[in-house]
């Protein structure tokens, strides 16, 4: 009986956010942000530290706001028509995932912080470290209405 409970429920589940709800793929997005880092370190000789950890903020900020507050709809067949006047991140509040979207907050809060860190108040990065961490934030903490 149980086995048909979560057959149904898993049919139902938005298949563009279900991925992200498992925390392997938690580990995949630190991974890769560490990652990224790492490649960014190899130009250090060119690259003052300050400006890697710009970079790496900046570019996590532009790609994750693409990706989860400006595209709309999914990439999966079955879901088209059904989510397209939906943002990744809309779609993600609708799922009942409650961690996630909280993991999801985290990470730029936290590389944000780091960054301010690393650039030591540097003045030039300042406003725009600022400017990208808020941008990525204000939509996360928009509450999406009901469909």
């Amino acid at each position: 009986m149980s086995g048909n409970r979560s057959i149904t429920v898993s049919a139902k589940a938005n298949q563009n956010t279900l991925f992200i709800r498992n925390k392997s793929s938690w580990l995949f997005y630190l991974l890769a942000l560490v990652g990224a880092y790492g490649i960014l370190s190899l130009f250090h000789p060119v690259l003052d530290t300050h400006q890697i950890w710009t970079i790496l903020h900046i570019g996590h900020a532009v790609v994750t706001f693409i990706f989860f507050h400006w595209i709309k709809g999914s990439p999966i067949d079955d879901e088209q028509g059904k989510i397209s006047d939906q943002t990744w991140w809309e779609q993600l509040a609708h799922s009942g995932a409650r961690a996630t979207p909280k993991f999801l907050i985290v990470i730029p809060t936290v590389l944000y912080m780091l960054t301010n860190l690393a650039t030591h108040d540097h003045a030039g990065l300042v406003v725009p470290n600022l400017l990208c961490y808020l941008i990525l934030m204000i939509p996360k903490l928009h509450r999406p209405r009901k469909h």
